[in-house]
């Protein structure tokens, strides 16, 4: 009785595996885990990369809301030196497109406008006859551009709505025009040589003028028709009437006509000399508008530099202020920080590199005699728990007096900043005031720290003289004032 194959858990043979296809896989592998390292580097820096640009961009977006239209050097501060740059070739390409954007916009209105400056010329020129304005609007209703027929029907309505309204229309329309004001302008300019300037706006103040000039010699007699100025009088007409006037005036030779062109020729000087002077007042007002931006900016700066020489001084200070007030505490827990204390301010303590050790703080404790180490010895079995003090009065006096000194250093220092706060903050400083007081607080910074720095004292008599910073004290003792 046979079985089957399935009850007898027999398989066909497996095929030979491909030797070669095996090879394959392995090397593919292989090279798989060669890279995975270098790709795992490379998406952790681009990870860090855009970590510093979303940083960049926060300080952007902070630096914008502090104010609103920042300096270059204030953008490349904030976005550092890679992606600062960049942000400003953004910014200047923007600029330049939004320009260009603008001007090809202002060629297109200007010459919109010219088209139909052209077209209000002409109706202009056929004195604003309305069938000439229907006419050369109809044609360009016929126009290939929509936009020039679209305007043209728009124009055309208004005219036969109300036929008054034509000449206004075509005023402003040539008004609009660059092309036609340029070609008025010319035409002005040749009048204005030729001596024949249209003067239509002031026929009535003129005519009123020369009335007023006639009424000098004939009191509440009207002005005779060949002293009116006609409505399209010129310039040249002008002349010609104030000469035929001033013919008359002269003829007459009377006290008031005389006094009354004096006042008139007066009035025309005293409004010249008043418009020169409006703009000088101008000019002047803006010149110091700029001045003033320049020292405001000037002092931000400067003070700003103080501020970060400031800091250290008023740190180290804080620190001299905490050692004082530790020494004066005169028990044994405050002598077991004295020493990092000290150290601290001497030779920089945490974050300067300096580090502090117990052979170290050892020595601080321990810079005195072999008598004094059993003076020390002594007091600290007191059985006072108070009095069982590490420190013998004699290293009290010495830490003070090296402590003193340093403090003087730092106060002398704090003086410093503080004097050249008050002179930044003088409202009549200049910008070379500023450089001034800035170099000149840096360099007496320096010199106190190489110990190259004098003090101007005063004697009670008023004599003055240059004493070194050891010295300050004991003549400020006997009645000198610091100057």
């Amino acid at each position: 009785m046979g079985y089957p194959l399935a009850a007898l858990a027999i398989r066909p043979p497996a095929p030979a595996p491909d030797m070669m296809e095996q090879y394959a896989r392995a090397i593919n592998l292989k090279n798989m885990m060669q890279l995975q390292p270098l790709q795992l580097q490379q998406a952790q820096l681009q990870t860090q990369a855009l970590q510093r640009q979303a940083q960049y961009e926060q300080g952007l977006q902070d630096l914008f809301r502090q104010n609103a239209a920042p300096s270059d050097e204030d953008i490349l501060r904030v976005a550092g030196p890679t992606y600062g740059p960049q942000y400003l070739k953004s910014r200047l390409d923007i600029a330049k497109t939004h320009a260009d954007l603008q001007d090809a916009n202002d060629k297109h209105q200007a010459a919109l406008l010219d088209h139909y400056g052209n077209i209000a010329n002409a109706i202009k020129q056929a004195n604003y006859d309305p069938g000439a304005a229907q006419t050369l609007l109809r044609g360009e209703m016929a126009s290939s551009d929509p936009e020039y027929a679209k305007n043209a029907t728009a124009l055309l309505s208004q005219i036969q709505q109300n036929p008054d309204a034509l000449k206004p229309i075509v005023d402003q329309v040539l008004s609009m025009s660059p092309k036609q004001q340029e070609l008025q302008k010319d035409i002005t300019v040749a009048n204005i040589r030729a001596g024949n300037v249209p003067i239509t706006d002031k026929i009535n103040s003129l005519n009123q003028g020369m009335q007023g000039r006639w009424n000098v010699l004939h009191p509440g007699q009207p002005m005779p028709n060949y002293y009116q100025l006609a409505p399209d009088a010129t310039s040249k007409d002008f002349d010609r009437v104030d000469k035929l006037m001033e013919a008359e005036e002269k003829a007459a030779a009377t006290k008031t006509n005389q006094d009354s062109i004096n006042q008139q020729r007066q009035a025309s000087h005293d409004l010249a000399e008043a418009t020169f002077e409006l703009h000088r007042e101008t000019a002047q007002q803006a010149e110091t508008t700029k001045e003033q931006n320049r020292v405001d900016n000037s002092y931000k700066f400067a003070s700003s530099q103080l501020d970060k020489t400031a800091t250290p001084i008023e740190q180290a200070m804080q620190r001299i202020d905490r050692f004082n007030t530790t020494l004066d505490q005169h028990n044994p827990q405050a002598d077991a920080l004295i020493a990092p204390e000290l150290l601290s301010f001497m030779a920089g303590g945490a974050g300067s590199g300096v580090r502090q050790n117990q052979a170290e703080l050892n020595r601080i404790v321990g810079g005195r005699s072999a008598w004094q180490n059993l003076e020390a010895s002594i007091q600290h079995w007191s059985l006072n728990p108070d009095a069982a003090r590490t420190i013998t009065p004699d290293q009290d006096r010495q830490i003070r007096a090296l402590v003193g000194a340093v403090e003087a250093k730092v106060r002398e220092k704090q003086r410093l900043i503080q004097v050249a706060r008050t002179g930044l903050s003088d409202p009549s400083a200049t910008v070379g005031d500023h450089r001034r007081i800035m170099t000149d607080v840096r360099g007496k910074l320096d010199s106190i720290d190489n110990g190259t720095y004098t003090v101007t004292l005063k004697a009670p008599d008023g004599s003055t003289w240059q004493a070194p910073m050891d010295q300050v004290q004991h003549y400020v003792d006997k009645g000198a004032t610091v100057q």
